[in-house]
This record gives structure tokens, sequence and C-alpha cells, in this order.
């Protein structure tokens, strides 16, 4: 039986289905849940135990501001998964400007709009204000989100871990994560490097506590 696409899970479990970019694009990489499809007579659930634990306080990316809205400094925002809860009424955000500046800021308001949406911000009145927040980076407390369920893991946790071959030899570091289409691709750093999709006909389970990603074969040149 041919194995599953990949598909990125939200932080609620939604399945949203993947896109298909002309070129690669950047995977949005803090809020996402990542899940590693296998073929359904062979699951093999990464187990609890085996899971990276981080406090509740780290900030984690989960979509950006658009653009301003209206003329009483609404701003648009774009949920890198769908899941709208994290960015509710009375939720405090940190938004990372264009410039790098970071800002703590309280939601007071959210209401859906078309695929996002529709934010007003403590202290933000005027669309002169509002414009200087567009394509801000919007971040989280990590303990806002649900944690991943079976076979599910945060995107940003893989990033950092240490890719080894069959024979024990470290291909490098996975450093970055590209959306190629059905299949999510994790980019290798060092004596190996190049490009390995995430599927398990290529990579095992992580092993967080030693922090290693178990490859099945040599990253793609």
């Amino acid at each position: 039986m041919r194995a599953k696409s990949h598909r990125i899970v939200a932080a609620r479990q939604k399945r949203l289905p993947c896109g298909k970019p002309l070129q690669p694009r950047r995977l949005r990489r803090l809020s996402l849940l990542l899940r590693k499809l296998r073929p359904k007579k062979k699951p093999e659930p990464v187990p609890t135990d085996r899971r990276r634990t981080h406090p509740d306080d780290l900030w984690l990316e989960i979509g950006q501001i658009v653009r301003p809205h209206g003329l009483h400094g609404s701003l648009q925002f774009r949920s890198w998964s769908g899941n709208l809860d994290p960015v509710d009424a009375g939720q405090e955000l940190r938004l990372v400007l264009r410039s790098g500046e970071e800002i703590d800021i309280q939601v007071q308001s959210m209401r859906p709009f078309k695929k996002g949406a529709l934010l007003d911000l403590a202290g933000v009145r005027t669309v002169t204000e509002a414009d200087r927040l567009r394509q801000a980076r919007v971040l989280v407390p990590r303990g806002v989100l649900e944690p991943p369920g079976e076979d599910e893991v945060f995107l940003n946790d893989l990033l950092g871990l240490e890719a080894v071959l069959p024979d024990g030899t470290v291909a490098g570091t996975v450093h970055d994560a590209v959306d190629t289409g059905p299949v999510l691709t994790l980019l290798i750093d060092g004596p190996f490097p190049g490009a390995v999709p995430y599927h398990h006909e290529w990579v095992g389970d992580p092993d967080f506590d030693a922090g290693r990603l178990p490859l099945k074969r040599k990253p793609i040149a």
C-alpha cells in the first residue's frame, strides 16, 4: 500500500490541505504541528516519554499580521494553523516587526475574517499605527497551544536535532524546513548537507532525549 503524503496538523488537530506552490516556500515553523504519516498497517507512534519538554512560557510563532484593515487600527491576521483560539480577546501576543523589534501587546477583540481574523490590539487606533505592524510575526506562549497528539510533534522541536545515518555517522543538524508540496522537506547542515523528506521511508522516530533524528538514507545533495 502506498504511504500517504504529508499533511500539516493544526494545534487542535484540524487537517489542512497541502498547497501546490510553484516554488518552495518557507514553512512557518513555530506553531504548526507536523505529522509524519505512515502506512495504516504499520503505525509507529512516538512515545510521549521521548518528547522534548519545554517551559510553557516559550514563545512560538502562530501566524502573521498581513495588513491594516479599515480606518480605526484593525489588523488582518493570517494563522499558519487555522486555529484562532490563541488570538482570542484578552490573549497576550508578541509581535516581531520587520525591523526585528519585539512588542508585547494584548488582543482587545477578534473576529473571523476570510481565512484568518481581524484583530483590534491595545493602543492601536489609527491606520498609521496599524501600518507599522504590517507583516509582523505573531507569537504566543507555548502553554496556550494544545500539546501534540499521537505521532505528532511541533516542527520547532525538530529544528536543532542531530541527523544520524544508519551506520551511526552524523549527517548534520536539522536547521530549517520547506514545504515543497505534498511532502515537507527538512534541510540538513553539516558533513552531509542536503534535503530529507519528512516521511517514514526517509526518517525514523525522533529521539528528543538524545537530541537525534535517525535517517534511513543520506540527504539529497
